[in-house]
C-alpha cells in the first residue's frame, strides 16, 4: 500500500509538473495568437490606407482624363473658331477685292 501511495504521490507530483507546463504552453499560444491579431490588424490597416491611396489616385487620374478631353474639346472649338474668323476674312478680302474691280471697270 505504502508503495502506491508513493507511486500515487510521485505521478501526482508529475501530473501538476505536466500541468504546469501544460498552462505554460497555453500562456504562450494565446500571447502568440494575440500577437499574430495584432499584426493582422496592423496589416489590415496598411492595406486599408493602400486601397486609399489606389482609389485616390484612381479618382486623380480620372479627373485629370476628364480635363484633358476637355482641353482637347475648347483646342477644338478654338481651331474651328479660327478656321471659321479665316474663311470669313478671306470672304471679306474677296468681296473688297471684288468690288475695288467692278470700281475700276466703272472708272
Amino acid at each position: 500500500l505504502e508503495t502506491q501511495i508513493s507511486e500515487y504521490r510521485l505521478n501526482s507530483v508529475e501530473w501538476a509538473q505536466q500541468k504546469t507546463k501544460y498552462e505554460k504552453d497555453i500562456d504562450t499560444m494565446r500571447t502568440q495568437i494575440q500577437t499574430l491579431a495584432s499584426q493582422t490588424k496592423m496589416h489590415q490597416h496598411t492595406i486599408d490606407e493602400k486601397d486609399i491611396t489606389i482609389k485616390q489616385e484612381r479618382e486623380e487620374k480620372a479627373k485629370y482624363r476628364r480635363d484633358m478631353d476637355g482641353m482637347r474639346l475648347k483646342l477644338e472649338a478654338m481651331e474651328l473658331a479660327e478656321h471659321e474668323v479665316r474663311l470669313e476674312r478671306d470672304r471679306l478680302v474677296s468681296r473688297c477685292e471684288n468690288e475695288t474691280a467692278m470700281r475700276k471697270d466703272a472708272d
